[in-house]
């Protein structure tokens, strides 16, 4: 189904009317979600009407030495993709502005060390900390080895 005769056959059931949501029960949805949308699409169908069930990354390679299990196990997964698909709504693609910022938990050595490097990296960075200062374990030591310096 991933080939082009494969995606072609979709599009004409489309096309004729035959389906109005497809389920595609093979190839990992990493790499090929993207191309059955886009065949759904070209067909005039809503390409949130596709949906991929993931029975390769989630089952066969899972369950390899378990042919029965692994059988059942697609079914179900199946099953779940066609009952999403069913209900499934048009939906449109929307791209907001958003701000490059991020956050980052711990006020820690960690913490810091990360927040200054996402700061350098041209990012908003907001530091958390619960506690009333930053530093961590380490602001609470008198000296750090191996040189003894103040660590305050």
């Amino acid at each position: 189904m991933c080939s082009d005769p494969g995606q072609e056959l979709i599009k004409n059931d489309i096309k004729e009317g035959l389906v109005d949501r497809v389920v595609v029960a093979a190839c990992t949805p990493r790499t090929h979600e993207p191309i059955f949308r886009a065949a759904v699409e070209s067909a005039g169908l809503n390409k949130y009407f596709c949906e991929i069930a993931n029975i390769r990354d989630q089952n066969t390679w899972a369950h390899w030495g378990k042919i029965k299990e692994a059988t059942d196990k697609a079914k179900r997964i199946i099953k779940s993709a066609v009952a999403k698909v069913r209900l499934a709504e048009p939906l449109e693609d929307r791209f907001e502005p958003m701000e490059k910022s991020v956050l980052v938990v711990g006020g820690g050595i960690a913490g810091m060390f990360a927040a200054l490097d996402l700061a350098n990296m041209g990012l908003k960075v907001y530091l958390v900390e619960k506690r009333p200062s930053i530093g961590g374990n380490m602001a609470m030591l008198d000296k750090t080895f191996p040189t003894m310096d103040c660590s305050a």
